[in-house]
């Protein structure tokens, strides 16, 4: 069965939640930024990994995510205010 197409702005928003929900399990009591690897956002959603850096792209333009810096990011985390609107 052939999946469903995704939106890229529907794909960006599941990436969030995953960053989030990997995060989460980490339980750090640190306050600063949670960094995941994109990789392991990309196998908890079960999609690949070009298909998270696109996505990421999307986010980090809207303000939801930041990376690493590299290119292709390497790690990711949530903007604070991610899901506050």
């Amino acid at each position: 069965m052939a999946k469903c197409p995704r939106s890229k702005a529907d794909l960006a928003d599941r990436l969030c939640d995953a960053v989030k929900d990997l995060a989460a399990e980490r339980s750090s009591r640190s306050h600063g930024a949670q960094w995941i690897m994109l990789h392991d956002v990309a196998r908890h959603l079960g999609i690949s990994d070009d298909e998270a850096q696109r996505a990421v792209a999307l986010a980090v333009e809207r303000g939801w995510l930041t990376t690493d810096g590299s290119d292709p990011p390497h790690s990711v985390s949530l903007i604070y205010s991610w899901g506050e609107t």
